[in-house]
C-alpha cells in the first residue's frame, strides 16, 4: 500500500506545473530524538495548490547546517525532485542558512550565494511567534520557555493521576 502511494505522489510530483517549492522543520520528538519533517508545495496538472509530506524522518548527529543538508538532498534524491526544487521555507534558525548554501550548492555548483537567499524563505508563522513573545516577555525568553515547560509538567503530572 505504502509503494503504491508513493508511487502515485512521485508521479504527481514529476506531472506539476511548478517548480517543487520545500518547507521542512526540526524538533525533539518527547522521546528526545531530533526529527525532520520536509514537506513539498506544487501545482498539479490541473493548477490546484497541493502539499505532500515526504519525510518525517530522524535526524542522526549534530544539527549543522551541513547535517541537515545531507538529510534534505536525500529526501530530495528519493523523491527524485533535486532538479526541480525551487524555494525552500524553515524557520530562523542560523543552521538553516548554511543548511542551504550547502544544499543548494550541492544541487548546483554555479548557483551563487546571493541566488541561495533569494530562493530561502523565512516561515512567517515562526516569525510571528518571536514577535508575540518578545510582545509578551520582553528580551526574556527563557523565562516564557521556562513557565511553558512548568505547565507542561503539571499538565501531565494531571494526566497521569
Amino acid at each position: 500500500m505504502y509503494g503504491s502511494k508513493k508511487d502515485e505522489v512521485k508521479q504527481e510530483l514529476s506531472d506539476a506545473l511548478t517548480r517543487i517549492h520545500i518547507g521542512f522543520d526540526l524538533w525533539t520528538s518527547p522521546n528526545r530524538y531530533a526529527v525532520m519533517a520536509v514537506i513539498a508545495y506544487f501545482l498539479d496538472r490541473q493548477g490546484k495548490h497541493q502539499s505532500r509530506l515526504l519525510a518525517l524522518r530522524r535526524q542522526l548527529g549534530c544539527h549543522s547546517g551541513e547535517n541537515l543538508a545531507v538529510t534534505l538532498g536525500q529526501v530530495m534524491r528519493e523523491w527524485k525532485i533535486e532538479n526541480r526544487v525551487g524555494t525552500v521555507i524553515s524557520d530562523n534558525a542560523s543552521s538553516n542558512d548554511s543548511c542551504l548554501l550547502n544544499f543548494y550548492g550541492d544541487l548546483d555548483a554555479e548557483m551563487g550565494p546571493a541566488d541561495i537567499r533569494a530562493r530561502r524563505m523565512r516561515c512567517y508563522g515562526h516569525i510571528l511567534n518571536l514577535v508575540a513573545r518578545a510582545f509578551l516577555y520582553g528580551e526574556d525568553f527563557e523565562a516564557f520557555e521556562a513557565e511553558s515547560q512548568v505547565f507542561d509538567l503539571l499538565r501531565r503530572r494531571e494526566d497521569d493521576l
